[in-house]
C-alpha cells in the first residue's frame, strides 16, 4: 500500500525536527537566528561578528514583500576568495590564533562567497520565515563530501522546505536561475535528498 505523500507541514516538521537535532550534536553547523554580537566561525580560523543586524537591508531594499532576495544578494558579493582573506587581514582583529572581522566590512566591500552570501540571506529571510544558516558540504557524490560550502534552509508554511544555494544559481542558456529547490528528505545521514528534477544532480550535506 502506497503511503500518502506528506503535508507541508509535515515536510516542515521533519525538517526541523532533524536539523534540530543535529545542531544540539553539532554546535555551530547550524544557526537558527543569527543575533546582534553572534560569532559566525568560518575556517582557518576565521570568524565574522555580526555587528549590525540590518547590514544587507540596504542590499535588499527592491524586494517584493515576501520575496527571497536572491539576485540582490547574488550580484552584491562577487566571488573572490582573495579579496575577502586581504579584508581579514586589513581590518579583522586578531585573538590568539583567531582572525575576527566585523561582517559589516565584507557587506560594504562587496566581496563573498559561499559563507558571505549564505549570511546576508540568512540576516534577511530570518524576518520572514523560519529559515536556517547551514555550514555543510556539497557534492555529486554521497561517498565524497570533501568541498566545504555554507547555503540556506527555509521552511515555507505554504511550499514546505527549499534549500537555498546563493553562491551557485542554475546557469540556463546564459541566464542566471536562483538555486531554490524543495527538499523531499533529510536522511538519518543529513544528506538532503532534493526535488528532481530541480536539484542539477548536485547533492548537499548538513555534516
Amino acid at each position: 500500500m502506497m503511503q500518502r505523500p506528506l503535508t507541508v507541514e509535515e515536510r516542515n516538521n521533519e525538517t526541523r525536527s532533524v536539523l534540530e537535532a543535529i545542531s544540539q550534536t553539532y554546535p555551530g553547523k547550524i544557526q537558527k537566528v543569527i543575533k546582534q554580537g553572534d560569532r559566525i566561525k568560518l575556517s582557518a580560523g576565521l570568524d565574522y561578528e555580526v555587528d549590525d543586524i540590518n547590514a544587507v537591508e540596504e542590499i535588499c531594499m527592491g524586494t517584493p514583500k515576501g520575496g527571497i532576495p536572491y539576485d540582490a544578494i547574488y550580484n552584491h558579493f562577487k566571488s573572490d576568495q582573495k579579496a575577502v582573506m586581504n579584508i581579514f587581514e586589513e581590518k579583522g582583529l586578531k585573538e590568539g590564533r583567531k582572525n575576527v572581522l566585523p561582517y559589516s566590512e565584507v557587506v560594504k566591500s562587496k566581496v563573498g562567497l559561499c559563507n558571505e552570501k549564505a549570511i546576508a540571506m540568512q540576516l534577511y529571510t530570518q524576518n520572514l520565515m523560519e529559515s536556517y544558516l547551514i555550514t555543510g558540504n556539497l557534492s555529486e557524490d554521497e561517498n565524497d563530501f570533501a568541498n566545504f560550502h555554507a547555503f540556506n534552509i527555509i521552511l515555507s508554511p505554504k511550499k514546505g522546505p527549499h534549500i537555498i544555494d546563493t553562491e551557485n544559481p542554475i546557469l540556463i542558456n546564459g541566464k542566471i536561475n536562483p538555486y531554490i529547490v524543495p527538499i523531499d528528505k533529510i536522511n538519518r545521514d543529513t544528506i538532503i535528498k532534493l526535488s528532481q528534477p530541480d536539484s542539477d544532480k548536485r547533492i548537499y550535506g548538513v555534516l
